[in-house]
């Protein structure tokens, strides 16, 4: 599919740069740029807009609307976007981000990312050099250093160095310090690790977040917290479904210790518990992240044309120019049909798994729940795992196109509490994917 990738940061550069099927467009800090004529899909999932324009000014949307509802500025650039559908650019709920994935993000439409696996400094001094120009890539929001918890009696060890993504902590008054030295140091948002500790150290440190009006993110997998406890605490996201299958359980005294990614525990999911739980959840407008492409490895059902499109990826000789061997291979691995390395007998239990998760996030997205779509890179490639997570959200969770779009925009946006992307609308960023078919009609 040809795009046209619209993003208004401040990248260093030429103006107009053409990467493979992408057209990338950024226009200098003070010129306005009109797109005009195309189908507008906002993100906020209301009905599509014919014959739209959008006018940005510099880096920000100023106005949207049908044509001759909104004026074209004189001596604007224009982009005649006829016959063609305008998106948001896409957001990563979980890019474990390096330096060498800046390109591909970009390449496929990928404008902003969520690095929950927290890059220290390192995080902060890549983000703020993409926003000023010293290097392309797409908007990174950061957590800084992320918690783990102390274990049952907070007496786990902190062995943490200098550069480390994550920190041991052990009481509520070290959370909540924790938690507010993140913040000085510039953190996005806050996340942890693991649920290994009380539900009180994790509710401290999400308390302070939201004092801050920071989003929280927790990889709540227990087995102290996780699930419902995590929810309590304040999780705004749960990556890896925060194990809910455990507490879903027929018998979760059988799964009560686990804490593993794979998706084995939904195989004995419980009917009643699973409403129980979708009604929870939206009382208290928790977003779940499934991470399919990596809990559920090798199990959704277009698996074989993901493992193609992977290996297409690094057909690119300018990308294997700076992408290390090492880190191709890695991915592979992370990619291999389960065939290869499991036994027949896990094989049955994680298929079972897999389609009662992907059942799970599909029955909570119809009552009006929110999953987002995430990378969850090193088990996908970068930029493109995105869409292959959003392909497993359609096509095996069975959510509907408009729905899926905005798991990878508006959704994450709005529950890591960022306000400047996620939607086509006036006060946020100019970051727009112009594509040249319906994604309302096939995710794809």
């Amino acid at each position: 599919m040809k795009r046209l990738l619209v993003t208004t940061s401040l990248l260093a550069g030429a103006a107009v740069a053409v990467w493979g099927a992408s057209t990338h467009v950024a226009p200098q800090a003070n010129q306005t740029l009109v797109i005009q004529g195309g189908t507008l899909i906002d993100g906020n999932g209301g009905a599509p807009v014919a014959n739209s324009v959008i006018v940005i000014q510099g880096n920000r949307i100023t106005a949207v609307g049908r044509a001759g509802q909104v004026q074209v500025p004189a001596g604007a650039q224009v982009i005649n976007a006829a016959g063609k559908w305008i998106t948001p650019g896409l957001v990563d709920a979980k890019a474990n981000w390096n330096w060498m994935y800046g390109e591909a993000f970009l390449r496929y439409g990928v404008t902003s990312a969520m690095v929950t696996g927290a890059r220290n400094d390192q995080g902060i001094a890549e983000r703020d050099a993409i926003n000023h120009g010293i290097f392309p890539g797409p908007r990174l929001y950061q957590g800084v250093i992320n918690m783990q918890g102390g274990g049952p009696k907070g007496e786990r060890k902190d062995n943490y160095r200098p550069g480390d993504g994550s920190r041991v902590i052990g009481t509520v008054e070290a959370a909540r310090a924790f938690a507010k030295s993140n913040l000085e140091g510039g953190a996005d948002f806050l996340g942890t690790n693991d649920g290994d500790g009380p539900p009180e150290i994790f509710a401290a440190y999400a308390e302070e977040a939201h004092k801050a009006g920071k989003g929280v993110v927790m990889r709540c997998v227990g087995p102290q917290t996780r699930g419902r406890e995590c929810v309590l605490a304040g999780a705004d996201v749960m990556i890896h479904t925060g194990e809910l299958g455990v507490q879903m359980n027929k018998n979760p005294d059988v799964w009560k210790d686990y804490v593993g990614l794979p998706p084995d525990a939904y195989c004995d999911m419980d009917p009643q518990k699973e409403k129980d739980t979708i009604a929870f959840l939206l009382q208290h407008n928790t977003a779940l992240e499934p991470d399919f492409m990596a809990t559920g490895r090798s199990f959704p059902s277009n698996w074989k044309r993901y493992q193609q499109e992977t290996h297409e990826v690094f057909e690119d000789k300018t990308l294997r120019t700076y992408y290390s061997d090492e880190a191709i291979l890695d991915l592979y691995d992370n990619q291999q049909s389960a065939e290869e390395y499991l036994p027949p007998d896990l094989i049955s239990l994680r298929t079972c798994g897999f389609k009662n998760h992907a059942k799970f996030i599909g029955d909570f997205i119809a009552a009006g729940g929110h999953a987002v779509a995430a990378s969850d890179i090193t088990q996908t490639p970068p930029g493109l795992g995105l869409h292959q997570e959003m392909a497993v959200f359609q096509d095996d969770a069975k959510i509907a196109p408009m729905k899926v779009l905005q798991s990878a925009t508006k959704w994450v946006a709005d529950h890591f509490k960022i306000k400047d992307v996620g939607s086509i609308e006036p006060g946020k960023f100019g970051d727009i994917l112009i594509v040249s078919a319906d994604p309302l009609q096939n995710i794809m």
